[in-house]
C-alpha cells in the first residue's frame, strides 16, 4: 500500500508528503493524469492507511521504494492478513458475505426510474433477486480473465498471464453497459512486470528490477529504461521476440534487493543459487545458459556501465526469465538472469 508521511516511513528517516505523492504520481504518468483525481487519489490512499492500521493492528514487512517514486512509501504487507482484516470488519459490522454466487444484471424499477437491485445465479443453478433501499454499489469489473474484454479495452496483454482472482471476467462492466454506463482510460490498462514464467500468486513476482538490475530481451539489447512503471514495462517486454525478457544482476544488486524486499528470499535466498534462472561467474557464462549471444549481452552491460556510476564487480552473476517483467550500474557481470513474464 503506498502512503506518505507514515510512522514506519518516519521510523527509517524516510521524508514524505502528499506533494512529493503527487509529484511522483503525475511524473509517472507522463502528465496525462487528471491532477484532481491523482490529489484524490493520494489523500484517499492515506487515510485508509492510517485507518487500517487504527484498527487492524497489521504491520508491514518493510517499505519500499517502487515504480515511480522518488522515495520508498509502498508499504509491503500480508495480502492475506489484510484481506481477512476487511473480510472480518465488514461481517461484524452487518455485512452479508454470499460466495459461489454471480451477479448476472441489475435490476430496474420503471415507476422510481432508478437501480434498486441485482439479480443473481448461484453455484446451484439458482436465480435469485436481491432488492435495496439505497442503491447498488458495483465493486468488480476485472477483466483479466476475459478474453472478449482484454481484445476490446486491451489487446496487447492477450499474451500476459493471468494471476487475478477467477472472477474477474468483467461482470461489472457488463452489468452497467446495459443502463447507459461506460468506461474510461482503458487505453491505460496493462500488465505488470516481473512475473515468474508460470506465476499463480501475487508474491510471484520479483522487484529486483528496482534495485538496479538490467532489462534485456533474448537478443541480449536494453529496450527500455529499468526504472519506468511496471506497467509501461510491461507492455512494452510482451512485445519483444517470443515475448522474451530477462532481469540481469549481479551478487551486490542481490544483496541490495533483499535488504529492500524480503520477499525477494524465494527467488534469490542464497548466493549462486536461484530456481528461477541462470547463475555464472561471467557475463558471458550467463549468456550461455540463458542462450543469450555473449558478445551482445557484452556490449550491452559494457554501453550501460559506460554511462552509470562505476561500481566494482560482485560475484556471481544472475539472470532471471522474466514474464511480462535490471538495470546495472557500474562494473557489473550480470551472472543472475531470472526469464520473467508480464500479468494480468
Amino acid at each position: 500500500m503506498a502512503a506518505d508521511g507514515t510512522p514506519y516511513q518516519k521510523e527509517r528517516n524516510i521524508k514524505d508528503n502528499e506533494e512529493l505523492f503527487v509529484k511522483d504520481m503525475m511524473d509517472i504518468g507522463h502528465h496525462i493524469c487528471d491532477p484532481e483525481l491523482v490529489k484524490a487519489f493520494v489523500s484517499a490512499s492515506g487515510r485508509e492507511h492510517d485507518w487500517m492500521l487504527k484498527n487492524s493492528g497489521i504491520k508491514p514487512t518493510t517499505v519500499m521504494i517502487n515504480a515511480g517514486m522518488s522515495v520508498p512509501r509502498s508499504h509491503q504487507y500480508k495480502a492475506s492478513e489484510v484481506t481477512m482484516f476487511y473480510y472480518n470488519y465488514a461481517k461484524k459490522n452487518g455485512a452479508k458475505i454470499l460466495t459461489g454466487v454471480k451477479a448476472e444484471h441489475l435490476l430496474w424499477d420503471n415507476d422510481k426510474q432508478e437501480i434498486t437491485g441485482v439479480k443473481v445465479t448461484d453455484k446451484d443453478g439458482n436465480v435469485k433477486n436481491y432488492g435495496s433501499k439505497n442503491g447498488v454499489l458495483l465493486a468488480t469489473g476485472g477483466f483479466a480473465r476475459s478474453p472478449e474484454l482484454l481484445a476490446q479495452y486491451s489487446p496487447g496483454s492477450k499474451n500476459a498471464a493471468a494471476i487475478s482472482g477467477l472472477g474477474t471476467t468483467g461482470d461489472g462492466i457488463r452489468m452497467a453497459q446495459e443502463y447507459g454506463a461506460d468506461v474510461a482510460d482503458v487505453a491505460y490498462v496493462k500488465p505488470t512486470y516481473g512475473f515468474t514464467l508460470n506465476p499463480k500468486h501475487i508474491d510471484d513476482k520479483s522487484s529486483v528490477l528496482y534495485s538496479g538490475a538490467l532489462i534485456v530481451n533474448n537478443g541480449g539489447k536494453r529496450f527500455i529504461r529499468e526504472n519506468d512503471s511496471y506497467k509501461t514495462i510491461g507492455e512494452v517486454a510482451l512485445a519483444q521476440n517470443k515475448a522474451q525478457s530477462f532481469l540481469v544482476f549481479d551478487e551486490q544488486i542481490r544483496l541490495n534487493s533483499l535488504n529492500n524486499d524480503p520477499r525477494e528470499k524465494k527467488f534469490m535466498a542464497e548466493k549462486g543459487k536461484t530456481n528461477y534462472g541462470f547463475v555464472g561467474n561471467t557475463i558471458e557464462e550467463v549468456a550461455q545458459k540463458a542462450e543469450i549471444d555473449p558478445k551482445v549481452l557484452r556490449k550491452t552491460v559494457d554501453e550501460y556501465n559506460a554511462t552509470a556510476v562505476i561500481w566494482k564487480l560482485h560475484k556471481p552473476v544472475h539472470c532471471f526469465s522474466v514474464r511480462s517483467s535490471m538495470k546495472l550500474n557500474g562494473e557489473i557481470r550480470p551472472q543472475h538472469v531470472p526469464h520473467l513474464k508480464s500479468c494480468r
